[in-house]
């Protein structure tokens, strides 16, 4: 984007012209952004409000009919390309695949291309248990681990405190109830063990039995406002 600032004036005019020739010639250009228009401030308002002249569409991520359109449609290709005649998975086999692999279509592909290479022309016999098995490592690989510092962030946004007052040496209740939710976070969230205190705050001033016990406080309680993570 640095380069269709104000200050790249001669990058910037060029690109203006050829944009106006293009249009002008009946051409369409494509243009990709993680923004629209609108929101380039950074950018000349004239080549910006030739952006705007044009159809803006946001791309969004591909629902759960679309992505199951893809499998199908993936089964077909594959088919054809190693001529291993009709290929057809269980539709269970379909749903759990559309349903896991929600971010990136190209990991969605990825995961049938595993099944059929593995499985062949018995793909469409494959049951659900057998596919995940098949797919553990891609599962595992997938699935996002989260961190003591991440809880640390979420639980001081979600308070409404600074980070490095949740980990701080103070043990008032508005920072002791804040922190006793961070160590049920950590301690069901993370590998990080019991014991080790300095999940959420400093080992030398939070003992192990207080953690235990902020844990066992937070597991049953019922009413908490928990942050999201």
């Amino acid at each position: 984007m640095c380069i269709l600032s104000r200050e790249n004036n001669r990058v910037r005019k060029k690109l203006f012209h050829t944009l106006a020739a293009l249009t002008q010639d009946g051409r369409r250009v494509v243009l990709t952004c993680d923004r629209a228009p609108t929101e380039l401030a950074e950018m000349d308002p004239r080549l910006r409000s030739h952006l705007q002249a044009g159809l803006v569409c946001g791309i969004e991520p591909a629902d759960r009919t679309l992505r199951l359109g893809i499998l199908e449609r993936k089964l077909d290709l594959l088919a054809r390309q190693q001529g291993l005649g009709a290929l057809a998975a269980r539709a269970e086999v379909l749903e759990f695949l559309a349903d896991r692999f929600t971010d990136s279509v190209r990991e969605l592909e990825g995961a049938l291309n595993t099944l059929v290479a593995r499985a062949g022309v018995g793909v469409g016999a494959l049951s659900l248990d057998e596919a995940q098995t098949i797919l553990r490592p891609h599962l595992r690989s997938g699935e996002k681990r989260i961190t003591v510092d991440e809880i640390q962030k979420a639980t001081a946004e979600h308070y409404g405190m600074r980070q490095v007052d949740l980990i701080s040496e103070r043990r008032n209740r508005a920072i002791a109830r804040p922190r006793q939710a961070a160590m049920w976070l950590a301690k069901h969230l993370t590998t990080r063990s019991l014991p080790t205190s300095d999940a959420v705050s400093a080992a030398a001033i939070t003992p192990p039995c207080c953690t235990r016990c902020a844990v066992s406080k937070r597991s049953r309680s019922t009413t908490l406002n928990w942050p999201a993570i």
